[in-house]
């Protein structure tokens, strides 16, 4: 698809847009699964002296949770720590709230993040 000569994208913007892509491939990517295998075959074992199971029925017995529903853009103020993200924090740090989040918050997440950068709102650091 060619574009009309007034549409180009300027050069700068389209560098600018591959380091977006990396800067997000970086941040937002997964191990691959032979990877994680590797790496936990790698580490030594530890004694819990009693099993995980029981630890988290302990501690959910102890203190049931309320769920708590997340959506992008309250998650992107928390990451982002900005005013707006204030009465968010205790919130989402709380052990005694379990997190729900929409499907496709990543996605959502992601593609803000990455006109944030394009606007140099935001930097890569």
């Amino acid at each position: 698809m060619l574009l009309h000569p007034r549409h180009r994208v300027p050069r700068a913007v389209v560098r600018r847009a591959g380091d977006i892509e990396q800067i997000l491939e970086r941040e937002v990517a997964r191990p691959l699964r032979q990877e994680v295998f590797e790496r936990i075959s790698r580490r030594s074992p530890v004694d819990l002296r009693i099993p995980a199971a029981d630890i988290l029925r302990d501690e959910r017995t102890r203190r049931p949770m309320k769920p708590l529903v997340v959506d992008a853009s309250a998650l992107i103020e928390y990451l982002l720590r900005t005013p707006r993200a204030l009465p968010l924090i205790p919130l989402i740090e709380s052990r005694h709230h379990q997190l729900h989040v929409p499907a496709l918050a990543d996605v959502e997440i992601a593609s803000v993040l990455g006109r944030l950068l394009l606007r140099g709102t935001l930097d890569d650091a």
